[in-house]
């Protein structure tokens, strides 16, 4: 080796290659949300036409009601030759059979009965019997195109008593036409069914100059300003109803938080989506452009769902930036590791060729730290980006799927996190780094809580744990190395337990030592395999045998910094147990 490595090109190429991954990762995220919100979209808008079309049989069948009534008809026919006392008197008679009528269809939703003459003059307000005679050809389209086309109209329009949706029915015998009969229901009430078909937030936001234009003055007080934009007016039956005053309450909440992305999206034609988070949840907006009858945008319906949907495709997105941009990072430090570590190598070459075997055998150590490190990183970071490919591609479609490759992405992160800390502790070892400070404690309350870390692995592997510890029990031990030993223990005999079974641990203490005893229940060891774990010929740094654990490892190395003892009892087919006794003076 002449030269070391030229770091540049192959950080360029990996750079390169992680904007790519980087650049797919997220268009295929934005391509999964905008289909989540095409989905979305038709569910709302499905959900809304499947209430719409229900008021419409309904109104139908009231209208049947109205129509087959010989009274009703003869007196709209005399109404349009009628003046004074006797058009009031034909008034009052159609309010007298048409009132239980009215009173009816209120328990159902709708809010309003209205007759008009052919001449689409007012003749009586059943929610308003005060008000009549006015002509509505001008203000009411709906009334003027029934009465001209004698074919019903549905949908939503301004009136000068409510806002809502209309169903116009023209009044016939035969072909004679003598009128036309309306009745509608209130935002309120869709608001409601929606609400039943779908546990959601959903509300109406009407634009304030419509309403305006053709409402009864006395009638604004049915309405509300939006205090955060001056052109959108809130029906006060909603806001106050208890049933959706929180749905306003959360819609303001998201307005000022997005204010320009909903103010631009209320002005559309077209439904739109928004992906809004309020303290740390998640919602997804949809605005409805609510048209009326003439085809004028009138307002808009909102409905808000808690989308876990969407926060987990983001969420998702965030893990799998993370894993690029970490292992981008791992390569680019290794690259630079690698180059400072072959120029170290050329200096020492031309300075110390004298010490050439030395080297090679620190060469030797070196390559199998690499080969340990490089096959176990290898198998976590491969098991870490399947569980989050899993997770993206599977896991989204359903809860319990899920959860259960969630627990699989924490499980192989737990293995990798353990695997560093080993790592550590026995590079620390090597260079003999490492701090030895006894102390007497009680160990009992701390062996539970340790015990308790492993808590949602052994209930993923329906493995139990049965602590039979009995304190105060007192340990003379280096708490730092405890730990390290306890946990790589018990993660073995997690690891080689049998589903279903126990493992069962303790710890006793007398005036001279303190034993920790883990048993578990397993495949089990060979005598052969025992005396291979506890032969020292297989302990030391350049011999360590393949066959045994890196956990194992620094177990019996920490254990002999307490001059302790490791003890293994094993049958094959039936488990292990593991003793380590703990001199309680050194």
């Amino acid at each position: 080796m002449n030269k070391p490595l030229n770091s540049i090109p192959l950080i360029v190429i990996i750079t390169i290659i992680t904007g790519a991954i980087m650049y797919w990762t997220h268009t295929d995220t934005e391509e999964k949300i905008n289909k989540h919100h095409e989905e979305l979209s038709h569910l709302t808008t499905s959900n809304y036409e499947g209430v719409v079309n229900g008021l419409i049989t309904t109104s139908k069948l009231l209208f049947e009601e109205i129509v087959n009534n010989p009274e009703v008809i003869n007196i709209m026919k005399r109404a349009h030759t009628s003046f004074g006392s006797e058009k009031k008197e034909l008034r009052h008679e159609l309010y007298v059979i048409t009132n239980k009528i009215y009173n009816r269809i209120k328990k159902h939703g709708f809010r309003q009965l209205h007759f008009h003459l052919k001449t689409c003059e007012s003749f009586l307000r059943l929610h308003n019997p005060e008000h009549f005679g006015d002509n509505l050809r001008v203000t009411r389209y709906s009334v003027a195109k029934v009465n001209k086309d004698l074919k019903p109209i549905y949908g939503f329009e301004e009136g000068k008593n409510f806002n809502g949706y209309r169903f116009v029915y023209p009044i016939m015998q035969d072909t004679t036409h003598y009128g036309s009969v309306e009745t509608s229901v209130s935002f309120k009430f869709i608001a409601d069914q929606l609400t039943a078909l779908k546990d959601v937030k959903t509300g109406m936001l009407f634009q304030k100059q419509p309403i305006e234009a053709k409402i009864f003055q006395e009638q604004l007080k049915k309405y509300e300003d939006c205090v955060l934009d001056n052109t959108i007016l809130f029906d006060k039956a909603l806001i106050k109803d208890e049933k959706h005053k929180h749905s306003y309450a959360l819609f303001k909440t998201l307005y000022e938080n997005n204010p320009d992305k909903i103010r631009n999206a209320i002005k559309s034609k077209y439904t739109n989506v928004l992906d809004i988070s309020h303290k740390n949840v998640h919602y997804s907006l949809v605005l409805v452009p609510i048209s009326n009858i003439q085809g004028n945008l009138l307002g808009n319906m909102f409905v808000a769902y808690k989308d876990a949907y969407s926060e987990q495709i983001i969420q998702s997105k965030r893990i799998r930036f993370s894993i690029i941009i970490v292992m981008y990072i791992f390569c680019v430090l290794g690259i630079f590791m690698i180059n400072k570590h072959e120029r170290k190598v050329l200096k020492t070459n031309a300075e110390l060729k004298k010490l050439q075997l030395k080297n090679e055998e620190a060469n030797e150590v070196k390559n199998r730290l690499f080969e340990i490190i490089t096959h176990d990183l290898r198998n976590h970071f491969n098991a870490v980006n399947g569980f989050a490919d899993l997770l993206t591609k599977q896991g989204m479609q359903k809860p319990e799927k899920f959860e259960r490759l969630s627990n699989g992405l924490h499980d192989a992160i737990h293995l990798t996190t353990n695997l560093m800390n080993n790592l550590f502790v026995w590079s620390r070892i090597q260079i003999g780094k490492v701090e030895f400070k006894p102390e007497l404690f009680e160990v009992s309350k701390w062996f539970n809580e340790e015990l308790q870390r492993y808590k949602s692995i052994t209930e993923r592997k329906n493995v139990n744990v049965d602590n039979k510890t009995k304190g105060p029990v007192y340990i003379r031990a280096d708490v730092d190395m405890l730990v390290y030993i306890i946990r790589n223990t018990v993660h073995n005999a997690i690891k080689y337990s049998v589903k279903g079974e126990t493992i069962t641990t303790k710890i006793t203490d007398n005036t001279k030592e303190t034993v920790i005893q883990i048993e578990d229940r397993g495949k089990g060891m060979s005598d052969t395999e025992i005396n291979k774990v506890l032969s020292k010929e297989n302990w030391t740094g350049s011999h360590l045998n393949k066959d045994i654990g890196l956990g194992l490892f620094i177990t019996r190395q920490l254990i002999e910094y307490h001059n302790g003892v490791l003890e293994i009892k094993s049958d094959l087919g039936i488990g292990t147990t593991i003793s380590i006794r703990f001199p309680k003076h050194t």
